[in-house]
């Protein structure tokens, strides 16, 4: 009787350590992908930051806008928060000022890219099988 019972503690015990063993890596696995998906939304977020102050602060060319203040814009005589210091000592807004540096360096906005329709890729991947087919 007392080895049965023994016995039987003993499968107990080991149960509870298996149970244990089971439970702290299933605690690890989980707080690896809680942290796993904190890093991920981290680094999404400074992402669109980091999109959303280059866009902010960058003309359409890359180039950094001028320094700014508020005043009087010099071409249109308006009172703006948002005037820019050009390096010729110019006063000008942000609405005068993406036509005046545009016209100023001969910037062309890049045409839009075609977007692919079912027509275009049927054609394009008939002119590939036709070209592999000639050689």
């Amino acid at each position: 009787m007392l080895a049965q019972d023994l016995r039987a503690f003993g499968l107990r015990i080991y149960f509870m350590i298996g149970a244990l063993l089971c439970a702290g890596a299933t605690l690890l696995i989980l707080v690896g992908l809680y942290m796993a998906f904190k890093i991920w939304l981290s680094e999404r977020r400074q992402k669109h930051s980091y999109a959303e102050y280059y866009a902010r602060t960058r003309r359409a060319d890359g180039k950094m806008y001028p320094p700014r203040s508020g005043g009087i814009c010099e071409l249109c005589g308006r009172v703006r928060t948002v005037v820019y210091h050009l390096p010729t000592h110019e006063h000008i807004c942000a609405d005068c000022y993406e036509p005046h540096w545009r016209r100023q360096e001969g910037w062309v906005d890049p045409p839009e890219p075609e977007r692919p329709t079912w027509r275009t890729l049927v054609r394009r991947l008939r002119g590939c099988h036709e070209r592999s087919s000639e050689t």
